[in-house]
């Protein structure tokens, strides 16, 4: 179960990568890195952002969602993503 999970939320970070491009390193991969370190939590802009896409991702599949309750409308705003870089 806690592959599953993994998985699932990984692949969130993918989707984030996927919409961003280039950004992603910028927007969410050094924040998330920051947050991480920082706190050792992932309940930061970025992983909730990742859990939302995933959630979002494996519904639209019929996948059964293996994470905690999230927002799948969650998003970004991203105006906001370097005010927490800098």
């Amino acid at each position: 179960m806690e592959k599953i999970v993994g998985f699932q939320h990984e692949y969130g970070h993918y989707l984030q990568s996927r919409a961003v491009g280039a950004g992603f390193l910028l927007m969410f991969g050094l924040p998330s890195i920051i947050s991480a370190a920082g706190s050792g939590s992932h309940t930061g802009y970025t992983e909730q952002d990742a859990e939302a896409r995933s959630r979002t991702f494996f519904d639209d599949l019929g996948v059964t969602w293996r994470l905690g309750s999230v927002d799948k409308n969650f998003r970004v705003n991203y105006s906001n993503c370097f005010s927490y870089i800098f």
